[in-house]
């Protein structure tokens, strides 16, 4: 996904940042740092957490993690789906809950006393689920039997799009299971499924395919999953088959889940080609919400001419949205436009300058998306009025 690249980069620099901070200064201050973004447990992955969590123990902040372990757990007690953080009884589950259902989806007969295995097959199956780059509560939501079906024709749409060995699969998933189950202790030390996996590099996009063998049905279901590994997942089996676009664009111009409209976002191209641009474009006519971000962001992307007229009015329109998001994520779009087109747009650009000049703070947001080739993200990336500013300054600059 388009903004999954700016989720992967957030997770690399931040790891990268915390394993330099830990080798050239293991003072107070760089623990307190580390434990303050450990605490910050949404805004990082699953496997970033795992292993800032080991660079704070190296650190010597056991005392720290037990302590964290203890409040975090308190808190989600008798909330299936709270967020936070739930301990590493919860994590346990969710890898115990997956094995199981590779097992069951892979395993004809009774399984024989489980091998030692390279887990080769079973890494490459929950890379390419993009299992390390995972929000933490969307992993612990698996721990829950929410639509198993759905979850299942996931599962077997990846293990044929990636051509996994289903023989294989058994045998590394039947090994992990017994191994988790044979060394899991609570607390700090608690391995994981992640941490028992050899580390490759595996490509997650799905290239366009005929059809697979799986019920599109329960693919359409499984977008509503409340697990993006999941959603997320299924969205990307049915836009490589080209299955489900009139039931996504009717879920398009209905839905009013902002995490939907994200996911559709990202496969909207790959899903609809040529037709994808009306759609998103329809969608935005009728409506502003934070999930419309995606959207226009998107737009530049997607199949069709800069120049097309009900394109350009789309993204002035939405500089002026009431939304900063919205007036943000519309620069962000159209900074990948040609400058030749900019230049005939500066009049409607510098309107949308003195409109959020006039706004003051309420052009401000504390919740933004990023864009990579921002420059005004790096200094003031919530900030409307400082976007359009500098990107009419950069236009200006080149008359």
């Amino acid at each position: 996904m388009n903004t999954a690249l700016g989720w992967d980069l957030q997770n690399k620099v931040t790891l990268l940042c915390a394993e330099t901070l830990a080798r050239m200064r293991p003072d107070r201050k760089t623990k307190d740092l580390l434990q303050l973004l450990y605490e910050d447990g949404h805004n990082i992955s699953m496997g970033t957490k795992r292993k800032l969590r080991s660079i704070l123990l190296t650190l010597g902040c056991k005392e720290f993690i037990q302590e964290h372990d203890r409040r975090e757990g308190e808190k989600t007690k008798g909330n299936i789906f709270d967020p936070s953080w739930a301990g590493y009884q919860a994590q346990t589950q969710a890898d115990i809950m997956v094995l199981e259902t590779l097992l069951r989806l892979t395993t004809s007969s009774p399984s024989p006393k489980p091998k030692r295995s390279k887990l080769r097959a079973l890494a490459l199956f929950l890379y390419a689920l993009q299992l390390p780059e995972t929000p933490l509560q969307d992993w612990f939501v698996l721990r829950h039997v929410y639509d198993i079906r759905a979850v299942e024709a996931v599962f077997l749409g990846y293990i044929e799009a990636f051509d996994v060995s289903k023989e294989e699969l058994a045998r590394d998933t039947s090994w992990a299971l017994a191994e988790l189950q044979r060394i899991h202790q609570p607390g700090p030390m608690s391995p994981s499924l992640l941490s028992l996996l050899p580390e490759f590099p595996v490509n997650p996009d799905i290239s366009k395919r005929a059809s697979l063998n799986v019920p599109v049905e329960d693919l359409l279901r499984a977008l509503q999953h409340p697990s993006i590994v999941v959603a997320y997942g299924a969205a990307q089996l049915l836009a490589a088959t080209g299955e489900g676009k009139k039931e996504i664009a009717d879920l398009l111009l209905t839905t009013d889940s902002d995490r939907m409209l994200h996911i559709i976002a990202s496969i909207a191209g790959q899903l609809w080609e040529e037709e994808a641009r009306p759609l998103l474009l329809k969608q935005l006519h009728q409506r502003y919400s934070p999930g419309s971000c995606w959207l226009l962001e998107e737009l530049p992307s997607l199949s069709g001419e800069h120049t097309d007229q009900q394109f350009q009015q789309t993204l002035l329109h939405a500089l002026q949205a009431n939304d900063p998001r919205i007036a943000i994520a519309s620069v962000h779009a159209l900074q990948e436009v040609d400058i030749l087109i900019l230049r005939d747009l500066l009049p409607a650009l510098q309107n949308a300058l003195l409109y959020w000049q006039e706004q003051g703070v309420r052009a401000k947001v504390e919740s933004y998306s990023t864009a990579k080739n921002c420059p005004t993200c790096s200094t003031e990336p919530g900030n409307a009025y400082t976007h359009v500013y500098q990107f009419v300054e950069r236009i200006r600059s080149t008359t």
